[in-house]
């Protein structure tokens, strides 16, 4: 593997990043995590390490994101009423900078688990921590499991 040529030293940062819930580009994200996890189950017998590993089973983990309480008002008028039982189709952050190539992640089936708010004194902007859950997370087109 080479090694990797940065243009003019520019590598992704977060103002790389574009995020788009369910159709809707949101600019007011000032943070987003999510993450998934594959824990596979053990075949065992008379050995005192396992002898092989199952598929097992696959999660996408709740994650969260910080928005701008405008932004999350934007987010619960799309959604209208019932918007924590309604599911998000999906979720997409998208990495683009000049002279990288261009990354996706897409956060499938995502539900609004509900916000965290918490105000407090201090020149910033108020903002929303939301958590979410998807059911799934394809990164950078790839399916984290075979399909077929």
């Amino acid at each position: 593997m080479g090694i990797e040529q940065y243009i003019n030293g520019d590598v992704y940062d977060y103002s790389c990043i574009e995020i788009d819930l369910g159709g809707t580009i949101e600019t007011e994200i000032s943070d987003i995590n999510y993450k998934h996890m594959l824990t596979p189950g053990e075949l065992g017998g008379t050995k005192p390490y396992p002898l092989a590993f199952t598929q097992g089973d696959y999660k996408a983990d709740p994650g969260s994101f910080t928005v701008s309480l405008a932004g999350w008002k934007r987010i619960m008028d799309a959604q209208g009423d019932g918007y924590l039982a309604k599911l998000i189709k999906a979720i997409t952050v998208t990495f683009a900078n000049d002279g990288q190539p261009t990354q996706k992640d897409e956060l499938i089936g995502v539900r609004i688990l509900g916000p965290d708010k918490n105000f407090k004194k201090g020149g910033d902007a108020l903002g929303v921590k939301i958590q979410f859950r998807p059911l799934r997370i394809r990164e950078n087109g790839r399916e984290p499991l075979p399909t077929s």
